[in-house]
C-alpha cells in the first residue's frame, strides 16, 4: 500500500483552497445591499421611505429585457428609484439595453436621474440622448432639485450632473462653488452626484446624504482591504489604487456617502469579490415630537 506524504497533502489542500477562493471571487450574480440612514431631519412621514439606487449599467444586459434588475427592484418595493450616472456607455449609440430597463422602471416607482461622465461625453453624439429620459417618464435632475412630498412633509432631492470637461482640482472646486445648489436649510437634503471619489470636495457643503457611483467598487475587492482600483477623479481613466470611497457607506462630518459599486465591469477587468449591486436606502426619522 502506498501513502501520499504529508507535504504533498498540504500542498494539495492549499491549491484546492486557492482554487475555491478564486472561484467564489468570480461569482457575479446581481445582489441587493441595504443601508439605513437615521436623522432627526428626516420627517416622520418619511420614516421607512425606501430609495433604490441604480448606477453604472454601461448599457449592459442583466437577464432578458433587464429582468434581473427589474425583479430585484420590484422585490425591494422602493418609493423612488434614482439613477446615479453611466447608465449608458459612451461607445453605445442605440441604447437598446437601456431602453429595456427604462420601459419597466416607471411602473415600479417614480424615477430620477443624473448624468455620469459617459452620458456627458455622449450627449453630443446622439439627438436621442437628451430626450431619452423624458421619453420614458424619468425626471432628469442635472443641476436641478425636486421637493419630495408625503403627508404634508418634504425632503429635498438635488441632482448635480457630471462635467467631464473639468481638467484639474482647482477648476472642480470653482465649478462646485459656483454651480452646486445649496441645501435647503432645516430640510433633509439628498444629493445625486456621480463621482464618489470626489466626496472630499462635496462633504463640506451640508448635504445629509450623497448617492454616488463611478468607482465600480474598486473592480477587484479583497477581504479587509476593499477595492483596489478606481477611475481618476478628473479623467475617468485608471487613477488610484486602494481608493477611499470604492464602495459602501462613509461618513465625513455631517454628510453620509453611499458609494454604489455599480453593475458593469470596467477597463475590461472582470469584477472579483465585487458582485454587481442595487442599493436600497431606508430613511429613518429620529424625530420624537
Amino acid at each position: 500500500m502506498s501513502y501520499v506524504s504529508k507535504p504533498y497533502v498540504i500542498i494539495l489542500i492549499v491549491l484546492l483552497l486557492i482554487s475555491l477562493y478564486i472561484r467564489v471571487g468570480y461569482y457575479d450574480d446581481l445582489m441587493a445591499d441595504y443601508y439605513e440612514i437615521k436623522s432627526s431631519k428626516v420627517p416622520r412621514a418619511f420614516d421607512g421611505f425606501i430609495i433604490a439606487q441604480v448606477s453604472d449599467l454601461h448599457s449592459e444586459l442583466f437577464g432578458d429585457n433587464q429582468s434581473e434588475i427589474i425583479e430585484m427592484l420590484k422585490k425591494g418595493k422602493p418609493d423612488i428609484i434614482v439613477l446615479t450616472g453611466d447608465i449608458i456607455d459612451r461607445r453605445d449609440s442605440d441604447y437598446a439595453n437601456v431602453v429595456s430597463l427604462f420601459e419597466n422602471l416607471v411602473d415600479i416607482a417614480p424615477v430620477y436621474a443624473i448624468y455620469g461622465n459617459h452620458e456627458f461625453s455622449n450627449s453630443g453624439k446622439s439627438e436621442r440622448l437628451p430626450s431619452i429620459f423624458e421619453e420614458y417618464g424619468i425626471v432628469l435632475l442635472n443641476d436641478e432639485s425636486q421637493l419630495l412630498s408625503k403627508d404634508g412633509q418634504q425632503i429635498n432631492l438635488i441632482g448635480f450632473g457630471d462635467n467631464s470637461a473639468l481638467s484639474d482640482y482647482r477648476k472642480l472646486q470653482k465649478y462646485l462653488t459656483e454651480n452646486l445648489q445649496k441645501p435647503e436649510v432645516g430640510a433633509f437634503n439628498i444629493l445625486l452626484y456621480h463621482r464618489a471619489n470626489q466626496f472630499d470636495y462635496i462633504a463640506g457643503y451640508g448635504y445629509d446624504l450623497v448617492l454616488s457611483g463611478h468607482n465600480h467598487g474598486g473592480i477587484i475587492r479583497l477581504p479587509f482591504v476593499g477595492g483596489l482600483i478606481s477611475p481618476d477623479e478628473m479623467t475617468g481613466r485608471i487613477g488610484h489604487f486602494l481608493p477611499r470611497y470604492s464602495g459602501g457607506m462613509y461618513v465625513v462630518g455631517n454628510s453620509t456617502l453611499i458609494s454604489n459599486r455599480g453593475l458593469a465591469e470596467t477597463y475590461g477587468v472582470h469584477r472579483f469579490y465585487n458582485r454587481p449591486e442595487i442599493v436600497f436606502v431606508i430613511l429613518r426619522s429620529e424625530d420624537d415630537i
